[in-house]
């Protein structure tokens, strides 16, 4: 009796929640019909869901490029020849239509609310994972002061608190207030990201298996140097998990 009331009650307080603050699309905002049964997850609209990409089969397993076609998975001509400091790298989409509107609107719209749903999408790359602690990309702080919010620690915050991992956002500062990654090469960004980050305590992460949250991976160069600046401070391993994952090259 006492679990059915509890049902019943939960019951009721989602479709207040859902009457109140209507869930909508992450991409276009349109409103969402509530999920039957418990609290709808902001998600895609049925417009914008047929656009959606998501992470898939054939790919590199070492930086998430995708291949087109059909195949295996294997290493990607980068990886082979630079071998990244990361053991892999994963995202939940291919970074294109409704992805982008979402990430734009995060970002750019000032909707750090946008996290949980984001991170939620996240969640199924990290199955079968084995991680100790989750650490942020961070921001220059004067970055950080115009934009108002981080938003890779406010994803990175969802999921440690979902996979009930510790969450460390500020093991890792960026000391280098490097000029805007859009537009550059991959050489360009790396060069522009180097000795951009900083560990200052190293005892924090010893021996531990990180992983790096990041919103979007383009060229890799971001993961890449935060990656490295992390396993020299001790780390035992550094994985990456983004939302979305650029069709770019490498």
């Amino acid at each position: 009796m006492v679990v059915y009331s509890c049902a019943m009650s939960l019951s009721i307080l989602n479709g207040l929640t859902d009457l109140l603050w209507p869930p909508r699309c992450v991409a276009c905002s349109a409103r969402l019909a509530p999920t039957p049964g418990g609290p709808t997850e902001l998600s895609f609209c049925d417009s914008c869901a047929p656009h959606v990409i998501y992470s898939q089969s054939p790919k590199c397993p070492k930086c998430d490029i995708p291949y087109s076609g059909e195949g295996d998975d294997h290493l990607c001509g980068q990886c082979i020849s630079d071998p990244p400091p990361f053991t892999w790298s994963r995202a939940a989409m291919l970074y294109g239509g409704p992805a982008v509107d979402a990430l734009t609107r995060f970002k750019y719209g000032l909707n750090p609310a946008l996290a949980r749903s984001l991170a939620l999408m996240m969640l199924p790359v990290l199955e079968d994972t084995e991680l100790d602690a989750i650490v942020p990309v961070p921001l220059h702080p004067k970055r950080l002061k115009e934009r108002g919010f981080n938003q890779s620690a406010l994803l990175a915050r969802v999921l440690a608190s979902r996979l009930r991992l510790p969450y460390h956002p500020t093991v890792l500062k960026r000391i280098k207030d490097t000029v805007a990654q859009a537009g550059l090469s991959r050489t360009a960004r790396l060069a522009n990201l180097k000795g951009a980050f900083l560990v200052p305590r190293p005892r924090a992460i010893r021996d531990k298996r990180l992983l790096l949250v990041d919103d979007v991976v383009t060229t890799t160069a971001t993961i890449r140097e935060a990656s490295a600046t992390l396993c020299r401070a001790g780390a035992a391993t550094v994985s990456v998990c983004a939302v979305a994952r650029a069709v770019k090259t490498n």
